[in-house]
């Protein structure tokens, strides 16, 4: 039961819900529960029908709505007739046919009445002309309810007539949601309250597309006799009515027509005046239900100052459909959306935006830089509908941020610890970061809802799948598109926000028009609102060719980006977690310094907050951004001693100046972990005797540095390591993958070792893969790796990586100089491909300065024409396990040896000239053979014992001692990656060569091969697994 005032003040009776609660005693006793907008109270009626001034009503002029509930109609189904014309006076019957034998539940009202057993009929406009009862049916929640519209006076002049029907007691009633007249009256320029009568319609709130709403399925007006009518928070479905022609005036307020077309609304003339406001005309179809509206990147909405997160509300989940021209989807332009935030430091306030990267970003801050942000991982500039959702929470020592995209939940930050408050007097904008803010959205938005408190994710999925949430709350349309703001809205409320258009031209309603007279009108243009240009941004841009740049600049905006490298580095100490600095493509910094590396970097991220970024791949055209040294020598560009970082796709160029790159760490005192350097190009270091390497990760005190990602990195030009994996403290669980390096640097080389990798620590779980690795004027090789300061605490991992064309070896095990202490070394070393090196592709030289319990396991791996300076010295081979391995454990099974002819080099030596091989080792399934034949010399094993191919099973029972059959030994693989693996792929197996089906099936951790593809049983030897 609904009841409305038509004369009395709004404020008296701001409208309310009264609906059957329970019944008790005899069917005389009905117990209502009368909704007063958040309190209830229960009024105990007995007999008769409610009295309006029970409720502090107006008898007379109260209009009375009854609701009943049609049970057990799971099988039936509410059909409008065909026939209705304009000039009936009444409505024909609703047919409800039913499909199966239950009975339907009996109505007390007499207008229920049952034909045959199969169908029940409501019909009547009333029980005589005194008591005109407008009737109709509708849906929601899967319910269906018979709705009637009474005047209450007609019915005080007789008594015994109930308005009101038994439910099933099995049920629970339905909870009509309350309504917003109060929103409307009292406005200048609106209706005055006398004027906002429900004229046999009732006042039901619209939900959201297509959602369980209530619904006028079926009204006819054309022959109403009344002085006005209103039409209040409807939703009209394709129906065929008109205004009749005695009808002086019509209001419509907050009311959906599903097709207008079929709506004769003053366009015959008959109606003497016409009001409409904030309704939603669906003939137009840019909305995702019937009209939205496009936001051109000028348009916007200031809705006041509603809807802070804290104190009223310490959460609030906020809803909107977007839809995005596909041509924005490489435009790196931020979009804010919906924003509620500070035009100034601290920035407080939250905002949902389309992010540079095309994603949906979520932003809540107390006061920079404590905040919570979070990045969807769906793209949504696609130019379709897609609904986005973010859910902001404040309570006490928290802020979060989680964001759904479609329905689904795709991520959530979190700030823990103190914050100061959230709410601020900014007002919430739409389609702009704030009143006078740029980073304005351009597409469409229909259907903008704001909610108290979290809604479930169950009921975020029902958003989605536009059947709407089961918890409803109360809505407000916006009056018109463009530059306005809404006044006297009711404070600090929780609303739905709605845009709307003009029916006829889709384009933005004449002010006038609405309301009927402008002079008084509260829609005020804001053009002219004087603000600060902020951008509530977590991207921060950076150009030195952009036309706008200038370090003045906010640098929230691509268009107006900051202009020097030297800018970040005074700003970095402010940015917040998760903030990254875009690089313009094509941009380039010449760098001048001298005393000390040029930027040491103090500050990271968080694990809650995120990382913070720099990156030059998404900003712009062109070659990748460059930081380039031109004055000065000696000292690093980089060096980072704190944690949560990441580098990406920009260039270093040394200058020439014995430059280091990127150092992490050097001397912390504090742990470090979660550093990120991806895709740089680090070349033209220089230098002559000094450390000068490209990516370094090293803590020269006791602290440790764990979980990097050093991935798909160039590296080129450097005096002594392109990469450099050393450190006095331990390293950890830290990961060099995909990276090349290139070097055939002259000018100098670090003299007692010098490499493309360099591996020294004491950590574990350490992994090497997938790198291309080339150091033509290395004296150590592809790899040098040792143990120095301290024992591996877990094995370390050398895989899939191609070590080739070093004027060394590819792998050198050796010692430190300065022999301090044994340290023991831990390492799996598998799936390589060796090759072209001028020494052995493996050496193993530790000149009994390991500790015990050092173990290397040598699986799977590929040897080819390696000692190419072709040493007279006989004990020189593709691999080397050389006197002074005590104290080491070697396990050397499945590998290929294919040794070409250099002097009087061999496959496979083990021992020395004059010292028999002193460690441990197990061998098994390997393959050896020599370009000269069977005849050959393959192996040298200690100081009396040599093999030619023909003898190999006498050294190795399970060995294969034939030609491989690589499928084309010319085409070596030049290039590997975790993606793709080699290319190309000379050096896999032919189906008939003997290393095949040959091999020791191993555990699952050996099982996949240099190209990816998973190992089966029989294994095969060699880095290549046959695919038959």
């Amino acid at each position: 039961m609904v009841a409305w005032v038509k004369e009395a003040p709004a404020q008296a009776f701001d409208g309310g819900v009264v609906y059957p609660n329970a019944f008790i005693g005899v069917d005389a006793d009905i117990v209502y529960a009368i909704h007063f907008w958040g309190s209830e109270k229960n009024v105990v009626l007995y007999g008769d029908v409610p009295v309006p001034s029970d409720f502090g009503l107006d008898d007379s002029s109260s209009v009375l709505c009854v609701l009943t509930e049609l049970v057990d109609l799971n099988s039936f189904s509410v059909e409008r007739p065909n026939s209705v014309r304009p000039s009936e006076a009444s409505p024909e019957p609703i047919r409800i046919d039913k499909a199966h034998g239950q009975s339907l539940y009996n109505l007390q009202r007499c207008f229920a009445y049952s034909e045959d057993e199969n169908s029940l009929t409501l019909g009547g406009a009333g029980r005589d002309a005194g008591q005109p009862v407008s009737m109709r049916v509708f849906t929601v929640e899967g319910r269906t309810f018979l709705s009637e519209e009474v005047p209450v006076a007609p019915l005080l002049k007789s008594s015994g007539y109930l308005f009101v029907s038994k439910p099933d007691l099995t049920r629970t009633t339905l909870r009509v949601p309350p309504l917003r007249p109060e929103v409307l009256a009292g406005r200048a320029g609106a209706p005055s309250p006398a004027e906002m009568a429900l004229s046999g319609v009732s006042a039901l709130p619209r939900l959201s597309k297509n959602s369980p709403r209530y619904v006028i399925d079926y009204i006819n007006y054309s022959g109403t006799q009344t002085n006005s009518v209103t039409l209040l928070n409807c939703l009209i479905r394709d129906s065929a009515e008109g205004v009749g022609a005695r009808t002086n005036q019509l209001v419509v307020y907050n009311t959906t027509f599903d097709n207008l077309s079929r709506w004769a609304i003053g366009s015959t003339g008959a109606a003497k005046s016409v009001y409409a406001a904030n309704c939603l005309f669906a003939s137009a179809t840019n909305g995702l239900s019937g009209s939205g509206m496009y936001f051109d990147g000028n348009d916007w909405l200031d809705a006041g100052d509603v809807l802070d997160v804290g104190p009223v509300w310490t959460t609030l989940t906020v809803s909107a459909w977007v839809k995005i021209p596909s041509s924005y989807a490489s435009s790196n332009i931020q979009m804010w959306a919906i924003s509620k935030n500070q035009e100034a430091s601290p920035y407080t306030g939250w905002c949902v935006t389309m992010n540079n990267n095309n994603a949906v970003l979520l932003n809540l801050i107390s006061s920079y830089p404590t905040r919570a942000d979070v990045n969807s991982s769906s793209l949504v500039r696609d130019g379709t509908w897609r609904h986005v959702c973010g859910v902001f929470s404040a309570p006490t020592n928290r802020l979060s941020a989680r964001v759904f995209v479609d329905g689904a939940d795709e991520g959530l930050s979190e700030y823990i610890g103190s914050h100061t408050a959230t709410d601020t007097t900014t007002p919430l904008c739409i389609g702009r970061r704030s009143p006078s803010g740029a980073a304005p959205f351009t597409g469409d938005m229909d259907e903008i809802r704001i909610y108290e408190g979290e809604l479930p994710a169950e009921d975020i999925a029902l958003l989605n799948s536009c059947r709407g949430p089961r918890k409803v709350v109360q809505e407000i349309l916006l009056d018109a598109p463009g530059a306005f703001v809404v006044t006297n809205l009711l404070g600090r409320e929780k609303y739905a926000l709605w845009a709307y258009r003009d029916s006829n031209t889709n384009a933005q309603q004449d002010v006038a028009e609405a309301w009927g007279n402008y002079t008084n009108n509260p829609v005020y243009a804001t053009n002219n609102v004087s603000g600060i240009n902020i951008v509530l941004s977590d991207h921060y841009y950076v150009s030195s060719t952009h036309p706008s740049r200038t370090n003045s600049n906010l640098g929230s905006d691509p268009n107006a980006p900051w202009e020097t490298f030297d800018h970040i580095k005074s700003e970095w100490s402010t940015l917040p977690d998760g903030a990254t600095v875009h690089l313009e493509k094509g941009s380039v910094w010449d760098i001048d310094y001298s005393g000390g590396a040029y930027w040491v970097i103090t500050h990271g991220g968080s694990a809650n907050g995120g990382e913070l970024t720099i990156r030059g791949d998404d900003y712009g055209t062109g070659a990748k951004p460059m930081i380039r040294r031109t004055g000065g020598i000696n000292n690093g560009l980089i060096v980072v001693k704190a944690s949560y970082i990441t580098f990406r796709d920009f260039a270093l160029d040394g200058g020439d100046r014995v430059t280091m790159g990127v150092a992490v760490g050097d001397d912390i005192t504090n742990n470090i972990s979660h550093i990120s350097i991806l895709n740089l190009s680090i070349t033209n270091l220089g230098g002559s005797s000094g450390h000068v390497n490209g990516i370094w990760l090293t803590s020269f005190n006791s602290n440790t540095i764990s979980d990097c990602l050093i991935e798909g990195n160039y590296v080129a030009d450097y005096s002594a390591h392109g990469l450099n994996h050393y450190s006095p403290g331990p390293l950890s669980n830290n990961v060099w993958r995909n990276n090349i390096v290139k070097n055939t640097y002259t000018g100098g080389r670090l003299p007692y070792a010098n490499s493309a990798l360099q591996i020294c620590n004491g950590g574990s779980g350490n992994i090497f893969e997938y790198n291309y690795l080339e150091d033509r004027t290395a004296n150590q090789g592809c790899i040098q790796t040792f143990c120095k300061y301290a024992d591996d605490t877990g094995t370390n991992t050398i895989r899939h990586n191609i070590l080739a064309n070093s004027g060394a070896f590819g792998i050198l095990y050796t010692y430190d100089a300065e022999r301090n202490t044994p340290w023991k070394i831990l390492c799996d070393i598998y799936g390589n491909m060796f090759y072209n090196n001028a020494k052995a592709g493996l050496g193993i030289h530790p000149y009994n300065w390991y500790a015990t319990g050092t173990t290397l396991n040598v699986y799977n791996n590929t040897f080819y024409n390696n000692w190419t300076n072709g040493a007279d010295w006989s004990y020189s081979g593709e691999v080397e396990m050389r006197y002074g391995c005590t104290n080491t454990h070697i396990t050397f099974i499945n590998n290929i040896l294919y040794h070409r002819y250099h002097g009087s080099t061999v496959g496979l030596v083990v021992g020395d000239y004059d010292n028999d091989f002193n460690g441990t080792l197990m061998h098994s399934n390997n393959l050896y053979w020599h370009e000269n034949g069977s005849d050959a010399m393959v192996i040298k094993y200690n100081l009396t014992s040599d093999y030619t191919v023909a003898e190999v099973g006498s050294f190795e029972l399970t060995a294969q001692n034939s030609d491989p059959l690589f499928v084309n030994s010319s085409q070596i693989p030049t290039q590997v990656s975790s993606t793709n693996g080699t290319s190309p792929d000379g050096l896999s197996l032919m189906p008939t060569s003997p290393a095949a089906t040959n091999g020791l099936a191993l555990t699952s951790k050996y099982a996949t091969d240099i190209d990816l593809n998973a190992r089966t049983v029989p294994w095969s030897i060699g880095a290549y697994e046959y695919d038959p």
